[in-house]
């Protein structure tokens, strides 16, 4: 599966880098305890090193609500999906827990405070991806269930339309419990926690999605 990333945003965003990870054969159920109790021993942790009042301020935060900016989208308006997650979190609101996919991959939104985005893949048309600001008219159904604008918003779109963005993922391409195959979307901050780099990044995502879920990573890189 490629993915082409359009020079609109590379133009805007010349430092940007793009994680990609393909999993196959996963078995998708509800979280096991192990990771369940490590995300509420994390959730604690954010809640004392961060503050509401003061999230603009950490840097990964500030680096996408830049790169929304230099796009022409309000990061105030139009929140990305990690910074929505850590306000809701320090807003004392529970972690939204779906089933073991799902889970990891909003754990590691928050852990590396950076949108992502799981898609099954076999719900995804043709193989090749194009990351791309949203056309006049076009639009999705959201996780939400929401009929959503994706006109001038980040997206990225397979041959049917948009799928995934930063902001919020369509309901089309979501993953269930019967999902096997799978495609990780990981926009990766110019900053990577305890300064890894960004393939040590992507192997240590890899590594826990397929501790919790089995399966195997066919495919990883950085664009």
């Amino acid at each position: 599966m490629q993915l082409t990333i359009d020079e609109i945003i590379t133009s805007k965003l010349p430092h940007l880098k793009i994680g990609l990870i393909r999993y196959r054969g996963a078995t998708v159920s509800e979280s096991p305890k192990m990771l369940k109790g490590r995300i509420e021993l994390f959730l604690e942790q954010l809640k004392t090193e961060h503050e509401l009042a003061n999230i603009s301020q950490i840097p990964q935060i500030d680096y996408f609500r830049q790169c929304f900016k230099a796009l022409g989208i309000s990061p105030s308006k139009y929140r990305p999906s990690s910074e929505a997650l850590l306000r809701r979190v320090l807003q004392g609101k529970p972690f939204p827990f779906i089933h073991s996919a799902a889970d990891v991959n909003n754990f590691v939104s928050l852990y590396y405070l950076m949108p992502c985005g799981l898609y099954d893949a076999d719900q995804l048309s043709g193989s090749h991806l194009t990351m791309r600001l949203g056309l006049p008219g076009e639009t999705y159904v959201s996780l939400a269930g929401k009929e959503t604008s994706a006109e001038g918003k980040w997206i990225t779109a397979d041959q049917r339309g948009p799928f995934g963005s930063p902001i919020i993922d369509a309901d089309r391409t979501k993953t269930t419990l019967s999902t096997t195959n799978m495609l990780h979307i990981l926009y990766l901050p110019d900053r990577q926690k305890d300064d890894q780099d960004p393939l040590s990044v992507l192997q240590a995502i890899a590594d826990l999605f397929v501790q919790m879920n089995g399966g195997d990573v066919v495919d990883m890189k950085v664009i």
